[in-house]
């Protein structure tokens, strides 16, 4: 329907008359460098490990010395991280896909495409607007890198008509209008969302004033900053997100899905498609009218680490990963593979007896073992295509199918729990822990 004739990598669109961006006002504590996101990364994986991660666990995996890495993380060294450097650090910290290309973007310095210097041709133009026409009865358009609208069809104009204003922007729109706070079902949750992908692009163009100014723009609400100032995730775009709107013109609350797609000749610039779903109301605070789990979403990137099902009771301290292992009794299979996919310092062994995993994991000068139920671990793994991964994941369904068709016993093997504390009584360097593992 419209077309701005605006260029996908101008300064238009969003920025309004907030300060320049060498204007030191404008951007403290907005823009977290590789410092503050290494801090970042390495508590939030000590809170999902069950422990703190040190300085030198760390440095020991980047092969460099603990003043370097401490150097590191005040922001006192350049970055310059290589390939196996950035992979130790994103094991060590359990990160997703967004946050390992963000750290490859920042130890690179953010990176440059011809696309970003080159204005679009005309005959491009015209096509895109034609494919957004074409999605009618769905809202569609057309952003550039920074947000600002470039073009639009007749719905999306209908429902939001805020695409319609000059120099319009869905950062600016979503993060400080009102009526985004409104028609936004759980305004906060949309804003930390909108954050994650400024954080998120900024690491791909530090230089970019454009964008520089737009984070200064949106981090002037009080609550944008406050958001800005204590989250550290980061995401790359919205796509496949399924989410409630109030929608004025429909007079009604509808559950949307967000596609994202980048085409080929404007990499730089983002197509969205809302599509909105009719879901079953009787289930509807535990998942959407896809069938996933509702606003998940909301709770950040997905991640390729496996965390405990839950925190055990009792554990053990262990002087070393066999003592742990052996606590799977007689027939105890090692799951090495598996293992890896947890993380560094996670060793698991299957117990086939009792139908459990021991999760043992590394803890300075001790291992600290705890029993769980395999089907619960089970559930934790994703989908993978790594042969022996597969291979010991058909070896735990399989031990539990075993388990679910024996009949009961009286002689069923001694648990990991029943005979906890004789292992404490009886040997020196392993100790019963109450509520944890320190």
């Amino acid at each position: 329907m419209t077309e701005r004739d605006v260029d996908p990598n101008s300064d238009e669109g969003g920025d309004g008359e907030s300060a320049p961006v060498d204007d030191p006002e404008s951007t403290p504590g907005q823009v977290m460098g590789l410092a503050g996101l290494l801090k970042a990364w390495r508590a939030a994986a000590g809170a999902r490990r069950g422990r703190t991660i040190t300085q030198k666990e760390a440095c020991a995996a980047v092969g460099r010395s603990v003043r370097w890495y401490g150097d590191l993380e005040r922001g006192a060294v350049p970055t310059k991280l290589n390939a196996e450097q950035r992979e130790a650090l994103a094991k060590l910290f359990m990160l997703g896909r967004d946050e390992r290309r963000a750290l490859m973007l920042h130890s690179l310095g953010g990176l440059q495409d011809e696309s970003d210097s080159r204005r679009p041709d005309p005959s491009v133009k015209r096509a895109l607007q034609l494919f957004i026409d074409q999605q009618m009865p769905s809202p569609a358009y057309l952003s550039n890198g920074n947000w600002s609208i470039l073009a639009y069809n007749h719905m999306m104009a209908e429902w939001w008509p805020w695409v319609t204003e000059p120099e319009a922007n869905l950062m600016t729109w979503a993060l400080l209008s009102r009526e985004a706070r409104v028609q936004y079902a759980d305004w906060e949750k949309h804003a930390e969302v909108y954050v994650r992908l400024l954080k998120y692009a900024v690491m791909n163009r530090p230089n970019d004033r454009a964008l520089l100014r737009l984070i200064a723009q949106v981090c002037a609400d009080p609550d944008v900053r406050h958001i800005w100032d204590t989250r550290n995730a980061l995401g790359a775009d919205r796509d496949g997100d399924v989410f409630h709107m109030n929608v004025p013109a429909l007079g009604e609350t509808v559950e949307v899905v967000s596609h994202v797609l980048f085409p080929a000749s404007l990499p730089e610039c983002r197509l969205v498609v809302i599509t909105w779903l009719q879901g079953d109301e009787t289930d509807n605070h535990r998942f959407d009218a896809l069938g996933g789990e509702r606003d998940a979403w909301a709770k950040g990137p997905a991640r390729d680490w496996v965390r405990p099902p839950a925190l055990p009771q009792r554990t053990v301290r262990c002087r070393t990963q066999e003592e742990a292992a052996a606590l799977a009794g007689e027939g105890g299979v090692r799951l090495p593979a598996l293992s890896k996919r947890v993380g560094p310092g996670v060793r698991l062994t299957l117990a086939p007896s009792t139908n459990s995993v021991i999760w043992a994991t590394r803890e300075n000068e001790y291992w600290a073992a705890a029993e769980f139920d395999a089907p619960a671990v089970l559930a934790r793994f994703p989908e993978t295509r790594d042969g022996d991964a597969v291979t010991e994941l058909d070896a735990m369904r399989r031990t539990s199918l075993a388990c679910r068709q024996a009949k009961p016993s009286a002689e069923r093997p001694r648990s990991f729990r029943q005979w906890q504390p004789l292992l404490v009584s009886r040997t020196p360097v392993c100790r019963q822990v109450q509520g944890g593992t320190g």
